[in-house]
Parts: structure tokens; sequence; C-alpha cells
């Protein structure tokens, strides 16, 4: 593990380490031993903290069977101990770190999706900007053709990751931008391109018609495995979050999902709650504003960043 970066990492996850970590150091401090009381303050702490009630009743159980188990160690030292072995088990078919697997000889197509405010246009220009300093050639398509300004808002994205950026200026159709944004990719031999959509859920049979007829323009052009579908949800909103997942999954198969703004909450564990109910892996976390503040998900480095006893 890198320190710098986990070092980095574990200081913008500090809100959502300091809620869990913290109170349940007060709640133990000067205890003799983890009592019914104790247990069930820890509940509340984990659940406030959206690590979700399945994964919590999780791990008081398991807490209970250390206790009767274990007698000579802290009560600090048993719970944290349970509480990461618990949040690694989520992971357990999760992917590595660095999941994007691009195909040298052949273009990559990235189709991101989510509601108005989580942060998408935004993970696209991230996204564009890792893969750029990757050396991949890349391109962003605008097929996000309702939000008046999406278009400048992106492109001033692509200027900052150094990516070019597909523009129509003669369609309003998504389906048609992204169609030719494809073709451009294809003919210009782009390695990876990023297609922003509209930010919708609220007409949801508006939203499963034009994803499906952009899934077969897209399954038209390339092949299956050349193709991934990102769902980008906003760490800060909590159940909202999961309503989200089950809505877009009724409409795309998502293959991994983008948590942005996990610096400004301190219900992080909203990470793990989605990842145990959903089974999607998480790909990318957001943690600043910055360029390099679109991280790929490490789970061991997210953990101990959440669950550090230091």
């Amino acid at each position: 593990m890198n320190m710098k970066i986990f070092s980095n990492i574990s200081e913008r996850l500090s809100k959502t380490r300091n809620n869990i970590i913290n109170r349940i150091k007060e709640t133990v401090s000067g205890k003799a031993a983890l009592d019914n009381s104790i247990l069930e303050r820890l509940e509340e702490i984990l659940i406030s903290a959206d690590i979700g009630y399945s994964l919590t009743d999780k791990i008081i159980e398991n807490v209970r069977i250390e206790m009767l188990n274990i007698r000579d160690r802290t009560n600090e030292e048993i719970i944290f101990d349970v509480v990461k072995k618990e949040l690694k088990k989520i992971f357990t078919n999760n992917f590595p770190a660095d999941q994007s697997n691009i195909n040298h000889n052949s273009l990559h197509l990235v189709l991101v999706l989510g509601v108005n405010g989580v942060g998408k246009t935004t993970t696209v220009g991230k996204l564009a900007y890792n893969f750029r300093q990757r050396g991949k050639k890349v391109l962003i398509a605008a097929s996000d053709t309702f939000r008046a300004a999406a278009g400048e808002q992106l492109d001033t994205w692509s200027t900052r990751a150094d990516a070019d950026i597909y523009l129509s200026d003669d369609s309003n159709d998504p389906s048609s931008v992204t169609f030719e944004a494809i073709e451009r990719a294809l003919n210009e031999n782009y390695d990876v391109l990023f297609v922003d959509t509209a930010g919708r859920l609220h007409n949801k049979k508006y939203l499963m018609d034009e994803l499906a007829k952009l899934n077969r323009i897209i399954q038209k052009k390339l092949n299956s495995d050349n193709f991934e579908t990102l769902l980008v949800l906003d760490g800060t909103s909590g159940q909202n979050a999961v309503f989200q997942v089950e809505e877009f999954s009724k409409v795309a198969k998502i293959s991994g999902l983008v948590i942005t703004k996990l610096d400004g909450t301190s219900k992080g564990g909203i990470v793990f709650q989605i990842s145990e109910k959903f089974k999607i892996p998480v790909k990318y976390i957001g943690i600043g504003e910055g360029l390099e503040d679109l991280r790929p998900f490490d789970k061991d480095e997210f953990i101990s960043a959440i669950v550090s006893n230091e």
C-alpha cells in the first residue's frame, strides 16, 4: 500500500472514521465488559454511519461470539477486528482496485449514468483525466442534450483532462450523438469513449426507452466485452443512493459504481451497505474536487481508512 496515498484517503474519509471509531472508543472506554447496553450503542453507531441493518446485525452477532470465545483481549480490539473482518467479507467477490481492463486493439466505451446533482459530468471529466494519465487516447461524448449547460461544463472538463470531446451541433437526440461519437472514436482510433448522459430518474419510462435505444446502438457497434455501464452515486445522499441503484438496475445492466463526495460525509458506510445489497462492484470513489481525487476503489485501503484504531 502506498502510504502517502493511504494517508491522503484516510484524511479525506476522516468524517466517517470519526463517526465510527471515536464514538466506539467513547462507548467502551473504562468498561470492564461488553454488555448488552454497549452492544446496543454499537448498533446505533454503525447504523448512523449508513452501514445498514443487515450488516450491522452480523457485526453485533459476531462481537457476541468473540466475547464468549476470547477472554484476553480488550473490548476495543474485539470490536474493531470483528468490524474489519465483516466489512472485508462484502468485497470477497469484488474486482481489484484497477478494474478497467482496456483492450489495446479496440475501443472501450463507458456509459455513465446518474441523477442530477451526483457529480456525474464531473466524474466523466475525472475518469477521462485518469485514463489520459495512463497514456490512453480519450474521447468524451456530450450525450446529455437536455440540460442546457451540460455541454459547456463537459467541454471545460475535457480541456482540464486533456481529452477530446464530441459535441453535436445538429442533434438533440442522445442516441444520435452517441452513434456519431462512436463513429468518430472508431475512425480515429480512440482507446476509450466516455458517454455522459442526462441525469433523470423521475420519468422512468422515458429513461428506460432512452437507455434501451442507447444500448442497441452501442451493441451494434461494439462487442459486449468493450462496453460497461457505470452508475454515479452521491455518497452524502444516504438511503437515496440505495433507491437510485434499485431504480437504475431496472432499466440498465450496471457493471460498476462510482461513489462521490465521500470526503463530505460522516455516513461513508453507505459504500458497504450498497455493496452487500446489490453485489455490484464499486469501481471508483470521489474524495475531493481535484482532478486526481477520483480514486480506483481498493477495499483494503478503504476499510483501513474507515476503521483504523490508531
